[in-house]
């Protein structure tokens, strides 16, 4: 196999994940080039090698041993406003980086972002969302490539997106966003002031709430949205009834089951479930990957014990074969 040379082997991984954790990929590739991506995918395909496309690893799971996989980080970022009242990022950016340039800009909508980690390209896989909100409330469209086929670039728009809770036909189909286009709504003086202390408000109840000062991946698992599902869960819990009506934005936060399963703080070797939110896991002594998988296992046995619920995880797990402890 003749590698190209623009491709890295035995690429330590922990330093790409928020959980810093992992051990080493088969092959890497960090790049912003149009022409090295595509001819990447190629050889890829050619050599029968997953790719696996990667933004800051702010929600990534990788294995303590090698991950036989080839390993793409997409680094283009680039943010510009069109004449069609459109703001175009490179997927590589950051979310925060697109926050502020909309702040500056005097451009609404994006302001519920303050603070959340992660790229843009991730953003709109996972249609990320917080306080009531997602990436779907402002795209409009997408340059995506087709991995089975990288020599194509195809545009998708809202409506062929398939926007869900988390989800996206990104997700779903293996595609790969290489730019973005969201609505560039202008605000007034005072419109932007509100906008620039809802941001303020955003980032300080993620410093207040979030244990940020450990290694982290975010919310491990979703939220209960399904209405059938929420329904026997405040049942179950009447005092949750009224915050599901109130403050939930009429889901049950998987924070409320992991603490009333007794989690909270819950540890397994090196990781914990935080004591200051019950669904982040955080890598507090040195964990390894099977211990936070285990946690993960675990959170999810005892939901389907005492709830019947299946806890769906938010963060991309490339771990397998792990089995759980308690």
């Amino acid at each position: 196999m003749n590698t190209p040379a623009f491709i890295l082997q035995k690429q330590a991984l922990s330093q790409l994940s928020g959980f810093q954790t992992g051990g080493e990929a088969r092959f890497f590739l960090a790049t912003s080039s149009e022409d090295e991506l595509l001819q990447a995918l190629a050889w890829a395909r050619e050599n029968n090698i997953r790719p696996f496309f990667l933004g800051k690893g702010t929600n990534v799971l990788f294995p303590d041993g090698e991950l036989d996989r080839f390993v793409i980080q997409w680094s283009k970022g680039s943010k510009d406003l069109s004449p069609q009242n459109e703001l175009l990022v490179g997927s590589g950016a950051e979310l925060e980086s697109v926050v502020d340039f909309a702040l500056t800009e005097g451009i609404t909508g994006f302001a519920w972002a303050a603070g959340l980690p992660g790229s843009v390209g991730a953003a709109v896989r996972g249609n990320v969302g917080a306080f009531g909100h997602d990436i779907s409330d402002v795209f409009q469209w997408a340059e995506c490539l087709d991995v089975s086929k990288p020599d194509k670039i195809m545009r998708l728009d809202k409506r062929d997106m398939e926007f869900g809770y988390r989800s996206s036909k990104v997700k779903h189909a293996g595609y790969f966003v290489l730019k973005a286009a969201f609505k560039a709504q202008p605000g007034s003086r005072a419109e932007m002031a509100e906008q620039q202390a809802f941001a303020e408000r955003c980032k300080s109840f993620r410093v207040e709430r979030h244990p940020l000062e450990h290694p982290n991946c975010g919310s491990v698992f979703k939220n209960i949205d399904d209405p059938d599902q929420v329904a026997g869960l405040v049942d179950q819990v009447p005092e949750w009834r009224k915050k599901h009506e109130e403050q939930w934005y009429g889901k049950i936060p998987a924070a409320a089951i992991l603490e009333a399963a007794g989690l909270k703080n819950h540890r397994i070797g090196g990781a914990a479930f935080s004591s200051r939110h019950a669904n982040f896991i955080v890598n507090d002594k040195g964990a390894s990957s099977t211990d936070i998988m285990n946690l993960i296992s675990l959170a999810q046995k005892r939901a389907e014990s005492l709830f019947g619920v299946h806890l769906e995880p938010e963060i991309q797990i490339l771990v397998e074969n792990i089995s759980s402890e308690s």
